[in-house]
């Protein structure tokens, strides 16, 4: 991405969330954003920001931006915190109906986060447990995405 494409991309992500870009902010803006998505390409973070103009409310950080993208182009993105529950639940069903459910192929935050809970993870029932269960998960989650979204530290 050259800088002219940024520095457009900066103006559409004002517009589509009908923001004023101020012309005293307008160069530190461009230059955090440059700092985070000089690397990826123009066309494809305007059509990321154009997707994301339908569902977010507010303008995201460039950060958010870079998520977005890097998620979205994933080959195997984390469960979200209501699959890995269901998940769970299908695991605790079958375990008290007599079948055993294999649970070794999962996604490494799902598998972090068995690991975390223990024996215990295949005795939640309630809300409270519910709650305790998806803190955990939606942690390891977290990291995990930490670990596969990079930044570019330098120009070099």
């Amino acid at each position: 991405m050259t800088k002219e494409e940024l520095e457009d991309i900066v103006k559409l992500s004002y517009a589509m969330w009908n923001k004023e870009l101020f012309e005293v902010d307008r160069k530190d803006i461009c230059r955090a954003w440059w700092a985070l998505l000089k690397d990826l390409p123009a066309e494809d973070i305007r059509t990321e920001i154009a997707q994301l103009a339908t569902v977010e409310k507010f303008l995201p950080s460039p950060g958010g931006i870079r998520r977005a993208y890097k998620i979205s182009r994933m080959k195997n993105p984390p469960p979200t915190s209501q699959q890995f529950w269901g998940f769970l639940q299908g695991v605790i069903k079958n375990q008290n109906s007599g079948t055993h459910q294999i649970v070794g192929n999962q996604h490494p935050a799902v598998m972090a986060t068995l690991q975390e809970l223990g024996a215990t993870a295949f005795t939640l029932t309630t809300n409270g447990d519910r709650e305790y269960a998806l803190e955990a998960y939606e942690r390891h989650a977290k990291e995990w995405l930490r670990k596969e979204i990079t930044v570019v530290e330098s120009d070099a």
